[in-house]
Parts: C-alpha cells; structure tokens; sequence
C-alpha cells in the first residue's frame, strides 16, 4: 500500500518538519458552506488558530474586580467568566481567547474579508479582561497602559528574533493587535507564542504552526 503526500505533508518535509498520519479536521473534510454552527464556534475558540491563553495575574490568577484594571468585555466566540460562576468553581478569573483573525479559516468563520491581503499578523485578545483605556481614566494612565502593551506585546518565533507590535486597535470585547509581515513567520520557525501584559495581567498562547495548515497552506 502507498502513501500519497499531500501538499501540506511536502511543505512540512521541504522544512525539515516530518510529518505523521493524522485525522482530518472538519475544515478539511468540509467546504465552509457545510460548517455547522457548533464547529464555527469551534474554530472562533479551540482550534489551531483560536486558543485559550494562559493567563497570570501577579503570579496567579486574576480576580474581576480588582481595583483599576478596567471592566470584562464580551463578544461572540469568547469564554465568558459567568459560566466558570454559575459551575460554583469559586471566585471569577480572567480569561481570554487568543485568535489569528487574518488567518483565512478565521475570516471565513467571521465572514470577514477586511485582512484579506493585509501587511499585517491580525491577533486578537478577546474575553474577560482589562481594555486598553477606561472612560473615566486619565489620558496619562491610558497612555502608560498602552505604552506597557507595545512593549510587552509581540509573537516569539523559534530560531528568529521576535515580531513586536506595531499597533493596537481596540474591539467591542478586547483588542486587536497588528503585527508586521516584512519578517514573516515560517513554517521553520515551527512554533509561534504570543504574549502581551496589560499592568500586573500577562496572557500566552502558542501556536505549532504544523497544525494552522488549511487546504495545503499554511494560513496566519
């Protein structure tokens, strides 16, 4: 019996990446069209390119409520701290949904086309934590806090130097982050962490690269 390599197998071998045998994801076996609404919530929050962040508040984890760090935000497609609640698990944590929205199976999920054929790495940070600015802030506390998230923020790739932020655009439940493509991300780089820090509030994610394949190509 032979095996037939398919596009996304040579692209891993041509980066010295090997490849094994595994099943395919809905999103191979579907065209979007067929995705149901339970697997768009999927790929919008637990897939290769929508992952729940580790999220660290002064070495532990983050209580609503904290004095001066901002109020939660929702959207569609992100983990919402009343859940946690109601499950009688304790107090409410922070919680964050990191997802790559100029990636294509996002956009397609989104039905959002605005960074199709865009410079830049789209990331958002959505869910339950601090804004970039609250209303009643300062323009001196709003300007550090944003200061903090261009320093902090960036995408480390294995075997190159990292990807800092260029701007931050907030959104109804977070934020957006742009990331420069003039050094792009490879599929040699093989693993790409995302980290930002928002006062005392740090957030990670990590992505293999191996596994944000879609249709044969690799989609960020």
């Amino acid at each position: 019996m032979f095996y037939m390599m398919t596009r996304r197998d040579v692209l891993w071998i041509a980066a010295g990446i090997p490849v094994w045998a595994a099943s395919k994801e809905f999103w191979d076996e579907k065209t979007p069209d067929q995705w149901t609404k339970d697997e768009i919530e999927q790929m919008l929050t637990n897939s290769p390119w929508a992952k729940p962040a580790s999220v660290s508040f002064n070495n532990s984890v983050g209580i609503l409520g904290s004095p001066g760090y901002g109020r939660p935000g929702r959207i569609y497609g992100a983990p919402g701290v009343g859940d946690q609640n109601k499950k009688g698990s304790g107090p409410l944590a922070f919680q964050a949904v990191i997802r790559w929205e100029s990636a294509r199976p996002i956009r397609i999920a989104e039905k959002n086309n605005a960074f199709e054929g865009s410079d830049y790495y789209v990331v958002a940070a959505i869910g339950d934590f601090p804004s970039v600015g609250e209303a009643n802030e300062d323009q001196e506390a709003r300007e550090q806090r944003r200061e903090m998230l261009q320093e902090f923020t960036k995408l480390d790739r294995k075997g190159d130097s990292p990807i800092y932020l260029d701007r931050i655009e907030p959104v109804a439940a977070g934020m957006r982050f742009y990331f420069s493509k003039l050094e792009p991300i490879k599929p040699a780089n093989k693993e790409i962490t995302f980290t930002t820090k928002i006062g005392p509030l740090e957030m990670k994610a990590k992505f293999p690269l191996k596994d944000m394949v879609y249709r044969g190509k690799l989609e960020l």
